[in-house]
């Protein structure tokens, strides 16, 4: 696994800044996020928009790495509710789709509307298995603590991808996914408790940071950005 290294993150920021897609440069986030031809007897919902709770991201943050990081894009939300306000949390990217995103905490009072967080960005690369990103946030609560579950993004190198295959496993390309996890006890600071799902399971591939709801936990609610 490549070492996380300022040049390193500067390397996948520039290459995120040339990403292009046909289909996602010329959509709409709201296209992105809530469009489809179809509703599926399994699908929930059908959800309406309601336009004033729609949060938009105004301005960029510090960057604590130091590469020039921006923002682009903001999606993949998820959504808990404390205190009576929403505490929104999103994957902001340099370009939709791209790597090299981090994500961020904006917090819904219905007295004052929306305030994206001062300690922006609240997950950002750290760890080596971020080396290209920290994706997809998904918030739960559980014996008083809030546990975040997003997704890593890394580089796998060469040799790494025969590395404990099954011979008849999915072929790996140049990229990894991990599921990570972080703590918190305000919803706006967090600390990082490292890898969720090791990778003799994950084989340096899990998506999808979704745990199924039971009594002790709340899962996360999506909710609409702009």
């Amino acid at each position: 696994m490549q070492k996380l290294t300022t040049e390193a993150l500067l390397t996948s920021y520039e290459g995120a800044l040339k990403f292009s897609n046909p289909l996602t440069d010329t959509i709409s986030t709201d296209q992105f996020s809530a469009e489809y031809p179809e509703h599926p007897e399994w699908a929930v919902g059908p959800f309406r928009k309601d336009d004033s709770l729609s949060f938009r991201q105004v301005q960029d943050w510090a960057d604590p790495t130091g590469i020039g990081w921006t923002a682009d894009s903001i999606y993949n939300p998820s959504v808990m509710e404390r205190d009576g306000k929403l505490y929104l949390f999103y994957r902001a990217s340099p370009r939709k789709e791209s790597v090299s995103s981090r994500i961020g905490v904006a917090v819904f009072d219905p007295e004052t509307g929306w305030q994206d967080s001062p300690a922006n960005p609240a997950i950002y690369p750290t760890m080596d298995n971020e080396i290209l990103g920290c994706e997809d946030p998904k918030v739960y609560q559980a014996n008083g603590r809030y546990y975040m579950f997003y997704n890593g993004i890394w580089t796998i190198g060469p040799g790494e991808a025969e590395t404990g295959q099954e011979p008849d496993a999915y072929p790996l390309g140049a990229v990894g996914c991990d599921i990570n996890v972080a703590v918190s006890d305000d919803l706006i600071h967090w600390e990082k408790l490292g890898l969720a799902v090791p990778h003799e399971i994950s084989r340096y591939w899990a998506k999808g940071a979704v745990i199924p709801g039971t009594p002790r936990a709340k899962p996360s609610r999506s909710a609409g950005t702009t």
